[in-house]
């Protein structure tokens, strides 16, 4: 039986958009964390493997 997740983001938004940055916050180097994949490098700069996320970054991916 498949576990899937799927997280909302523009749900998270509508409630605070201060929920989505700090769940993008990495509280030990004091930045965002960073995308730890290479599936997104398609996309363009700023999503390559190890390029810090950002709140924009997100909901410019998010398919209308």
């Amino acid at each position: 039986m498949p576990n899937d997740i799927d997280i909302h983001e523009n749900h998270i938004l509508q409630l605070s958009g201060e929920v989505l940055e700090r769940l993008l916050a990495d509280r030990t180097t004091g930045r965002h964390i960073t995308w730890a994949t290479h599936d997104y490098e398609p996309l363009g700069d700023g999503y390559a493997y190890g390029d810090e996320t950002h709140t924009q970054d997100i909901f410019d991916y998010i398919p209308p």
